[in-house]
């Protein structure tokens, strides 16, 4: 914008008040109007959706500023919560509550009764921390040079197949349910095999006999390496036999193979369109939990999939995933305590998140 001659001042100006009127060109406000229809935000601890709800409303009304009073206010909405707010909690009743916030706001402004846009690939219930198939940890390590290609032509199939499942209903969008969730079994499915590979490799590695310090490093290695194949093998076996359920007509109701849990979570698969087009999101907010400790059964797998962090406390690794999540140059907005600002052994952390952030504002609401 600022190469068509507007001013961040005038931008800030417009969204904090959409309604006044503002001296935007054709062209400007073209620009300004695809900002608002292009952008991706997101909340990782979305609860009741009090926050995504607040930002749908914000992009309404400067969308309604924009596009004039012929736009319908049904049509606004759909397509803003189609394209631009995402979100996860780990609590299947807050996805639920947070769904039917989104749903209450369409139902406001329809003057007919209408099928109701499917959320499911919009707000999701998973653990923003980690990786989990089943409610278990499963590093899906990284994707190969050599399979990216594959990968990447597997996602993109799973991102069109969820924008086309958005609106449908009936038996069509039960059809889609299906196919979506065929195709998250094979991207899965995919990086297991790849893993697993990498993980017999090292377990068949024969160490030389006379190199005992190398010897006693390659074992434990070997020992790891079992493990994790082991265990990458068990999920394997489990997505094989949803496989079967999914495809299986003769046993299962379509409905009843539509509603399968696959249980998974990960934040580049289950947005997988997202993070093609933008590699994460231009925004995110939240107000994540803070006051509860990383539970010691999986403090170990949180710390290997985000690194350490200076306290048990949960809400540092939700800035962490925000950092993850985050396009580059994106923004993040959280609610967090204050003792965040003082506390002696948070100190070398503070600093890193100044050299890894560019910090815009610090604002206390103690007063």
């Amino acid at each position: 914008l600022s190469s068509l001659g507007v001013q961040e001042s005038e931008v800030d100006a417009f969204v904090n008040n959409p309604q006044e009127h503002h001296n935007f060109t054709e062209e400007q406000r073209t620009v300004l109007l695809n900002s608002l229809r292009t952008v991706r935000i997101c909340d990782p601890a979305i609860g009741s959706g009090a926050f995504p709800v607040g930002m749908m409303n914000l992009l309404y009304q400067c969308r309604r500023s924009l596009e004039g009073s012929d736009a319908r206010a049904v049509d606004i909405k759909t397509d803003i919560i189609q394209h631009n707010i995402f979100g996860v909690d780990i609590e299947q009743g807050a996805v639920d509550i947070a769904r039917l916030r989104f749903w209450l706001a369409l139902v406001v402004d329809e003057e007919e009764a209408h099928a109701l846009p499917n959320l499911d690939y919009r707000i999701v219930r998973g653990n923003s921390l980690l990786t989990t198939f089943n409610n278990e940890y499963i590093n899906l390590g990284e994707e190969k040079p050599s399979n990216r290609t594959k990968l990447a032509k597997l996602k993109k199939q799973l991102a069109i197949a969820q924008a086309g499942y958005y609106n449908l209903s009936g038996e069509e969008k039960l059809q889609k349910e299906i196919e979506i969730k065929l195709l998250l079994l094979d991207i899965i499915a995919m990086r297991l095999d790849i893993d697993i590979k990498v993980a017999d490799e090292v377990a068949a590695d024969n160490p030389t006999l006379f190199d005992v310090p190398r010897n006693a490093r390659q074992t434990k290695a070997q020992k790891e390496a079992i493990a994790l194949a082991e265990q990458k093998r068990k999920s394997r076996v489990q997505l094989k036999e949803l496989r079967k359920k999914l495809l299986d007509s003769k046993k299962f109701s379509l409905i009843e193979r539509a509603r399968t849990d696959i249980n998974f979570f990960d934040w580049g698969i289950i947005f997988s369109d997202v993070f093609a087009e933008k590699n994460g999101f231009d925004v995110v907010i939240g107000n994540p939990p803070y006051g509860v400790s990383i539970k010691d059964d999986y403090r170990k797998a949180v710390v290997y999939h985000l690194g350490n962090v200076p306290d048990y406390e949960i809400y540092y690794y939700f800035i962490e995933i925000a950092h993850r999540c985050l396009m580059e140059k994106g923004i993040l907005s959280y609610i967090i305590p204050n003792t965040y600002l003082f506390n002696t052994y948070d100190n070398t952390y503070r600093h890193s998140i100044l050299q890894k952030w560019n910090v815009l504002e610090i604002l206390d609401c103690t007063k």
